[in-house]
């Protein structure tokens, strides 16, 4: 009789969507920027350091919240450059990355984007939807 072999597969799915911004302006400036055209408050709440094996160094990169607990949704906004390189670098002309954690619909994304693109200092605004999941790792920090 021949054995069966079973393998479980548990793969890394975060539960957040996704949007790149580029923008020239500071982090403080697009955080001012976003919350006053949307009704935001994000504040600063420290730093993402990560160390980086290819150039054996910490990164550093801002990392701004917002928190809705009413509607249990949490959004982070990141910068995607620091002093020395990139958080994902496969996205090199993103400045940002705006982080939904929580459920969020295909209208209400679509919204937030179209919202996000009338800021004036927002250059471009989308939907990142296929990262790799070593990059999805660096981005779970909560």
């Amino acid at each position: 009789m021949k054995k069966k072999l079973h393998t479980l597969n548990v793969g890394f799915k975060p539960e957040f969507c996704i949007i790149g911004i580029s923008s020239h302006e500071n982090d403080y400036r697009l955080s001012w920027a976003i919350n006053n055209h949307l009704g935001f408050k994000f504040s600063r709440t420290g730093n993402l350091e990560l160390f980086n094996d290819k150039i054996q160094e910490k990164q550093i990169f801002s990392v701004y919240s917002h928190v809705e607990e009413e509607y249990e949704m949490k959004y982070y906004l990141v910068s995607n450059t620091g002093q020395n390189g990139f958080l994902l670098p496969e996205y090199r002309n993103v400045d940002f990355l705006f982080l939904i954690q929580g459920e969020i619909t295909e209208y209400e994304l679509n919204k937030l984007l179209t919202q996000l693109k009338k800021i004036e200092i927002i250059n471009l605004a989308f939907q990142i939807s296929n990262l790799s999941s070593k990059s999805m790792e660096k981005l779970v920090f909560t």
